[in-house]
């Protein structure tokens, strides 16, 4: 689990939420959930081919980014979006140290800063 970033306090509630997440991700319906999320790419993209890091295009330890928890353990296709892992590491340290950006929700945060980091 993540740590809080500097001067924030989670209170219990996220504390057990983080926790919850934690869980989550290490659990074998995650894994399901990944699987498919690779098999529907393939199927829309109508190719064999490996997705690829939304920034560097490198197909490898790719990791899926959460745009949003909401839908956490039912999440749709689009609240997925594979990075590798050095982006997915730099995309949650922007986050985690840009109010501007959290303000905007996470959502459009993550596609902002992938953008951003595409273009740096």
């Amino acid at each position: 689990m993540r740590t809080p970033r500097t001067g924030a306090r989670w209170t219990p509630q996220r504390l057990a939420s983080r926790a919850a997440y934690a869980d989550y991700m290490a659990s074998a319906a995650w894994l399901r959930r990944r699987a498919r999320w690779f098999r529907e790419h393939r199927q829309r993209t109508d190719t064999d081919t490996d997705p690829a890091c939304a920034v560097c295009g490198t197909c490898d330890g790719l990791e899926l980014h959460h745009h949003e928890y909401t839908r956490l353990g039912h999440e749709d296709y689009d609240d997925l979006t594979p990075l590798c892992q050095l982006h997915h590491r730099r995309l949650h340290d922007v986050y985690d140290a840009s109010k501007q950006w959290r303000s905007i929700g996470r959502r459009a945060a993550s596609v902002g800063i992938i953008a951003a980091m595409r273009h740096a």
